[in-house]
């Protein structure tokens, strides 16, 4: 298989750009959708005001880091606390199942580990800090 794909390593850097832009343009447009009423974000997921504003502010922090290449570890593990935080309650809490369709958290396990592997990469090239 080398043979035929090992050209397309040279390329990784630009799968790393769009997982890292996809997942920013997703936090911080769900973090902006949750901007209109935190109170009652908060209350569905029975969790403080206070915490709901977190949520919310590390949602766009964090996007606004993938988007651009701007700390984007630390917006990769930002995004993972988030996700374990929202697979805990799915899990423990709220005994949901494994698959999105049912209400679970299969899609937030996905998320985790797209942030774990810009984590360990560095998220590639393309970003502001290397222009």
């Amino acid at each position: 298989m080398e043979k035929f794909f090992g050209a397309l390593k040279e390329y990784d850097y630009i799968a790393l750009f769009l997982l890292r832009l996809v997942m920013g343009l997703m936090f911080i447009y769900s973090g902006f959708r949750k901007t209109k009423d935190v109170k009652s974000f908060s209350e569905k997921n029975d969790i403080s005001h206070t915490l709901g504003y977190i949520v919310v502010t590390c949602e766009i922090t964090a996007g606004v880091g993938l988007v651009f290449g701007i700390f984007t570890q630390i917006a990769a593990l930002i995004v993972m606390g988030l996700m374990t935080g929202t697979m805990s309650k799915h899990i423990f809490q709220w005994k949901s199942p494994y698959w999105a369709a049912e209400g679970g958290w299969e899609y937030d396990l996905i998320w985790f580990l797209i942030a774990f592997t810009i984590l360990l990469t560095g998220g590639g090239r393309i970003a502001l800090y290397h222009l």
